[in-house]
C-alpha cells in the first residue's frame, strides 16, 4: 500500500469468491503474480470492464 503497510488482499477476495460460488452466481475470478501496484493490474482493467459491461 502507499502507506508502507502490507495488506492481505487475497484472503478476503477468496472468501468473496466462495460466497459467490455458494449463491451459484456467474462470476470471473483471477489471481496473478505481482505486487498490488498499477504496473501489474493495469492490463487487467480493460478485460474486467468488458466482462462487467
Amino acid at each position: 500500500t502507499t502507506d508502507g503497510q502490507i495488506s492481505d488482499f487475497t484472503a478476503p477476495n477468496l472468501e468473496l469468491k466462495q460466497l459467490i460460488e455458494q449463491k451459484q452466481s456467474e462470476y470471473y475470478y483471477e489471481t496473478f503474480d505481482g505486487d498490488h501496484k498499477w504496473t501489474y493490474w493495469q492490463p487487467l482493467i480493460t478485460p474486467a470492464l468488458k466482462k462487467m459491461l
